[in-house]
């Protein structure tokens, strides 16, 4: 599978550092891209992406240089329309962690996979297909410390609050202890969407910038078109969030 991690920055530098580690870590067999928007950053940013960049070719990013903070309303779009190139692409936040296997989970419910027997009415003779599921928003379960309100859609457990205290080998054990729960009905950060379902969306209102509530303006755009079924959380991919 190939995928864009879509990621709006202003100020995060220690938490990208993480987080961008996780990614190389932890992406597995798929192509990853990693598309950063630097919004007015001041904390060398922008100097470490340049660098980077020189060694990772699937790390890009653009830079707002009009002096004022735009939002990551702005932010998203502008990646997703100047920089994402990859059919499937992903909102994701600097302070988040990407557990092993959590790509898998994606891709498992963006593409329909199986095998399908063909030219033989006895089905002796079976081909592979990977056919794409675009009529939903796929999002990957959250794992929080209690400094972030409890809900049905995550796990609040604490394996650290910052990268200097993070517990990563007690995370990686409590990820494999999971249960194998089905998908569920709902959608939050970190969500997988098809770039051109996006696009013909007209993406991101910013009427919302440079505050939040951009994403649930989509969502309730996006399941008006498509019905009440078109969000999936799947409970075999995991996020460690920060703060």
């Amino acid at each position: 599978m190939k995928i864009s991690l879509v990621c709006s920055t202003r100020n995060n530098l220690k938490y990208l550092k993480w987080s961008y580690d996780s990614v190389r870590k932890n992406q597995g067999q798929h192509e990853v891209w990693l598309c950063y928007g630097v919004d007015h950053c001041t904390d060398g940013t922008l100097e470490w992406l340049q660098e980077l960049s020189k060694t990772d070719a699937k790390v890009k990013f653009i830079v707002n240089n009009t002096g004022e903070r735009l939002g990551h309303t702005v932010m998203y779009d502008k990646i997703v329309y100047e920089l994402v190139e990859t059919d499937l692409a992903m909102i994701w936040h600097s302070d988040m962690y990407l557990c092993k296997g959590a790509l898998d989970a994606i891709e498992e419910l963006m593409y329909e996979i199986g095998y399908d027997s063909t030219g033989d009415p006895d089905g002796g003779y079976f081909e592979y297909y990977e056919s794409e599921n675009r009529n939903i928003i796929v999002s990957l379960t959250r794992i929080e410390p209690s400094l972030h309100p409890s809900g049905p859609e995550k796990i609040v457990k604490d394996f650290g609050m910052e990268p200097e205290n993070f517990d990563e080998r007690g995370l990686i054990e409590f990820v494999k202890s999971q249960p194998n729960k089905p998908p569920t009905n709902g959608v939050f950060a970190p969500w997988c969407f098809w770039v051109s379902e996006f696009k013909e969306m007209g993406g991101h209102d910013w009427l919302f910038s440079p505050t939040s509530k951009e994403d649930s303006d989509y969502f309730n755009r996006y399941q008006l078109k498509h019905g009440k079924n078109c969000f999936k959380q799947t409970w075999q991919g995991f996020v460690y969030h920060l703060t």
